[in-house]
């Protein structure tokens, strides 16, 4: 446990923790919430379940990304799932209501 020694706030935590595991921490960290997000709220709906995690996911990725710990392709691929959620969220919407 020398990994943690100097370690005084969270990004240091992350960082050894995180090279500990070879870089997977984190992208496991996004996708476990990723997934208990979508799987908790999918109740609700698929596209909004599935918009509301990648929004959430987003916004991890975000602080994650600040950090340095996180690669821009996580943030893209979340921004794709949030794109598709929120128009087919959208069509589903139109259908109904015709």
């Amino acid at each position: 446990m020398t990994y943690f020694d100097n370690a005084t706030n969270w990004t240091s935590y992350l960082e050894a923790a995180n090279t500990m595991t070879d870089g997977l921490l984190v992208y496991s960290l996004m996708v476990v919430v990723f997934l208990v997000l979508f799987m908790s709220t999918l109740v609700f709906g698929k596209w909004r379940a599935l918009t509301y995690s990648s929004f959430v996911s987003i916004v991890l990725g975000a602080f994650l990304n600040t950090a340095g710990l996180l690669d821009y392709w996580v943030l893209v691929l979340n921004g794709i799932f949030l794109v598709v959620g929120v128009f087919m969220m959208m069509q589903s919407k139109r259908t109904v209501g015709d």
